[in-house]
C-alpha cells in the first residue's frame, strides 16, 4: 500500500476546481505523484469541497471534512480535508487553499482503543494502561470502581495524585522494572481507595509497544483483600486456637500433676493410715495379756489399764478428724454458734494438754488477755481448734523446747490466736501446702511424729467456717513455726454462757440397750451394771421393740443401723405408742453428720451421742431425766 506520512496541500478554484496539488497531497489521494493527480481533473477526494466551494457560505469562513474512500487493491483510505477561502484585494473569492492529513494510522489507532476498550470492560478484574510518563491513559470500570474514583478523574494522571507516597513509590518502581526490562512483573501490592480503606491486591505487569513505537504498561489487578483477611483471621483464629490448646495443654498437665501428686499422697495416707491404726492395737494387746496375768489392782494391772485408755483416745482421735475433714469437704458440718470466752477456753484446753507437754519435755507458755475475749464460736469446735494447733506444736518441738500461746484482739473486730514454737520448722515449699489435708511434713519411715496430717486441715477448715482464717510462718528448718488463726468477735454486750458441771448419776434406772455388735453391746451392758443400773440387751429393731414393752425401761440407748427395723423405725414406734411415752430415747451411733442427727430428732430421740461416746457422756446423759420420772 502506498501511503505517505504526514500533511500535504492543494489549490482549488472558486467553483472547487483542482488547481494545483503538491505531491504529499497527491500521495494521499491515491495518485504517484503531482502531475498524475492534475491529470486526473475531479479527485474524489474534494468531491465534498466542490459542493461546499458553490454553495452561498463558501467565502464566509474554512471549514473541513473526512473522506473515505478505497484505494485500487481494495485498501481504506482516510483523509482529513482543510478547506480555506483565499480572497483578492477587492474581497473577491479568489481561490481556495486546502490542507490534506493522512488519517488512517490515527483511525486505525482509534479503532483499536475501541475494540480495546470492549474488550476490557468486559473482563472481571480492574485493567489499566499506563503510557511512559506513568499516566493512565485506558482504564476499565472495574478499575475506577476499586480506587472509588471516576474514569475522568484518573485519565492523565498518575500514582503520586492520589495515593500515599510511600504507595506510589513502590508503583513507580514496579513499572520503571517493567519499562526498562521488558519483562512480566507479578507481585503483591496496597493502596488506599478513596474513602481511605487499604486494599491487598495482587497485580500482573507487561509491556507493549504499537506500531508507531510507543510503549504502553498493561496492568491486570486482583483484589485479594478479602482472601488476605480471611487468611489473617484463619491466622488469629490458628494462634487463638494454638493459645487455648497450649493454654488448655498446660492447664492438663497442671491437673494431671495434681492428681498425680494427690494419687501419691493417697497411697502415703492409705500407707499412714494403716500404720497410725495397728501402731495402738500393739500396746492395747500387750496391756490385755498382762491384765490376763498381773495381779487384779495391782500396778502392772492399773499400768495396762492406763495403756489402753491412752491408745483408745488416740484411735478416737484419729476417726474423729478422719470424718471431719470429710464433713468440712462436704459441707456438712453445722456450727453451734454462741458467744465464747476464747481466752477461758485457750487456758482450759491448754491445762488439758499439760501432761502432753511434760511427757515430752516442753515448756509451755500462755498468755491470754486480762478480762474475758469473747467471740461468736461452736465451743465444741472452738476447743478442736486449739487442741489440734497445740498439739501440732507439741509434736515437732523437740525435748528443752518452747511452746508459747497468746490470745489477744486483732484488726477489724477479730480475735487473734497465736501458736509459736521452738521446734523443726517448716521448709518454704511445705508452707502453701501446710494446712492441706494428709499433708506430712514427716515422710521418714519412722514418722517419730506419728498423726494422719489432719490437725492443721480442721484448724483451717474450722477456721473459715466461722468466718476466720488460718496461717503459718517460718524461717525454715530449725527455725521454729508460728501458727495464727484468727476468729470474728461476738458483736454488742454478748457475754459467754457459762457451762455447768454433769450431774452426777442420782439413781439407778432401768436401760435397754438395742445394739447389734454383740461385743459393743455386752460390754456397755457390763458398763451400766458396775453402775448398779438394771439392763437389757436386744440386738435388732423388732427385739428391742418388743423387750421395751415387757421390760418397761426408763431410758432406751438404741442404735441407728440395725438389722429388721432401724432405729429411726424404733423410735417412731416406742413415741406411738402411748404406754411407752415417758421412754428417754438417746441414739448412740456412728451416723453423726448433721443431717443423721436432725433424722433422730424427728424419729423423736431427746440424745444423739456419737460412737464411742465417753462413758462420763454415758453417765451423763442416765443422770438426766427428759420425759418421764422413772
Amino acid at each position: 500500500m502506498l501511503r505517505a506520512p504526514g500533511v500535504g496541500t492543494a489549490r482549488l478554484s472558486p467553483r472547487g476546481d483542482l488547481l494545483d496539488i503538491d505531491s504529499a497531497g497527491a500521495a494521499i489521494a491515491g495518485y504517484g505523484s503531482a502531475d498524475e493527480a492534475k491529470a486526473a481533473g475531479e479527485l474524489a477526494i474534494f468531491e465534498q469541497a466542490r459542493d461546499w466551494a458553490r454553495s452561498p457560505h463558501a467565502a464566509s469562513g474554512p471549514t473541513s471534512f473526512d473522506h473515505r474512500s478505497r484505494g485500487a487493491a481494495g485498501e481504506e483510505r482516510c483523509a482529513h480535508v482543510i478547506i480555506v477561502p483565499v480572497k483578492d484585494r477587492s474581497g473577491d473569492l479568489e481561490r481556495f487553499d486546502a490542507v490534506i492529513e493522512d488519517v488512517c494510522d490515527r483511525i486505525d489507532a482509534d479503532r483499536a482503543r475501541l475494540f480495546l476498550e470492549g474488550i476490557i470492560e468486559g473482563l472481571p478484574n480492574p485493567v489499566f494502561v499506563k503510557d511512559e510518563q506513568h499516566r493512565w491513559v485506558l482504564l476499565n470500570d472495574a478499575s475506577c470502581r476499586l480506587m472509588g474514583r471516576d474514569r475522568a478523574e484518573l485519565l492523565g494522571k498518575s500514582d503520586y495524585d492520589f495515593f500515599p507516597k510511600r504507595e506510589a513509590d513502590v508503583f513507580w518502581a514496579k513499572d520503571d522494572l517493567v519499562f526498562t526490562s521488558g519483562t512480566l512483573n507479578e507481585n503483591e501490592e496496597g493502596f488506599t481507595d478513596a474513602s481511605g480503606r487499604e486494599h491487598a491486591i495482587l497485580t500482573r505487569k507487561s509491556l507493549r509497544v504499537d506500531s508507531q513505537g510507543h510503549r504502553y504498561l498493561i496492568g491486570v489487578i486482583t483484589d485479594i483483600t478479602e482472601r488476605k483477611e480471611m487468611e489473617e483471621e484463619l491466622r488469629r483464629s490458628r494462634d487463638e486456637l494454638d493459645a487455648r490448646v497450649r493454654e488448655r495443654t498446660a492447664e492438663l498437665e497442671r491437673v494431671n500433676e495434681r492428681l498425680e501428686e494427690q494419687d501419691r499422697r493417697k497411697n502415703q495416707f492409705l500407707g499412714v493410715l494403716s500404720h497410725e491404726l495397728r501402731n495402738p492395737l500393739e500396746p492395747i494387746l500387750n496391756a490385755l495379756y498382762i491384765l490376763d496375768h498381773a495381779e487384779p489392782g495391782g500396778e502392772r494391772a492399773s499400768a495396762a489399764r492406763a495403756v489402753i485408755g491412752r491408745q483408745l483416745d488416740h484411735l478416737t482421735r484419729l476417726v474423729d478428724d478422719l470424718l471431719d475433714v470429710t464433713r468440712i469437704s462436704r459441707g456438712k458440718i453445722q456450727l453451734q454458734r454462741e458467744p465464747v470466752d476464747l481466752a477461758q477456753a485457750v487456758r482450759h484446753t491448754a491445762d488439758h494438754h499439760r501432761s502432753l507437754f511434760a511427757r515430752r519435755g516442753v515448756a509451755l507458755h500462755v498468755e491470754v488477755a486480762d478480762g474475758p475475749l469473747v467471740v461468736d464460736a461452736d465451743p465444741a469446735r472452738l476447743v478442736q481448734i486449739v487442741g489440734n494447733l497445740l498439739q501440732n506444736a507439741a509434736k515437732f518441738t523437740s525435748s528443752g523446747g518452747r511452746v508459747s500461746v497468746s490470745v489477744g484482739q486483732g484488726h477489724a473486730g477479730m480475735a487473734l490466736l497465736r501458736v509459736e514454737d521452738s521446734g523443726v520448722g517448716i521448709e518454704p515449699s511445705m508452707l502453701a501446702h501446710l494446712f492441706e489435708p494428709f499433708m506430712q511434713a514427716d515422710e521418714s519411715l519412722h514418722r517419730s511424729s506419728g498423726g494422719l496430717g489432719l490437725g492443721l486441715a480442721l484448724v483451717k477448715g474450722l477456721a473459715e467456717l466461722h468466718g476466720g482464717t488460718a496461717e503459718a510462718k517460718s524461717d525454715g528448718p530449725g527455725r521454729g513455726a508460728e501458727l495464727t488463726v484468727t476468729l470474728p468477735l461476738a458483736r454488742g454486750e454478748a457475754r459467754a454462757k457459762v457451762r455447768p458441771r454433769p450431774l452426777s448419776v442420782p439413781r439407778r434406772r432401768r436401760v435397754l440397750v438395742i445394739e447389734d455388735n454383740l461385743d459393743a453391746a455386752e460390754t456397755l451392758r457390763v458398763v451400766l451394771e458396775m453402775s448398779e443400773h438394771m439392763v437389757e440387751v436386744a440386738h435388732d429393731g423388732r427385739e428391742g421393740l418388743a423387750k421395751a414393752r415387757a421390760f418397761r425401761p426408763d431410758l432406751v440407748i438404741c442404735d441407728i443401723g440395725l438389722p429388721e427395723m432401724d432405729g429411726y423405725a424404733v423410735a417412731r414406734a416406742i413415741r406411738s405408742d402411748p404406754a411407752l411415752a415417758s421412754i428417754d430415747l438417746v441414739a448412740l451411733t456412728g451416723y453423726t453428720l448433721a443431717d443423721d442427727q436432725r433424722r433422730a430428732r424427728e424419729a423423736g430421740f431427746d440424745r444423739h451421742l456419737a460412737k464411742p461416746a465417753p462413758l462420763e457422756e454415758i453417765e451423763a446423759v442416765l443422770g438426766e431425766t427428759t420425759r418421764g420420772s422413772g
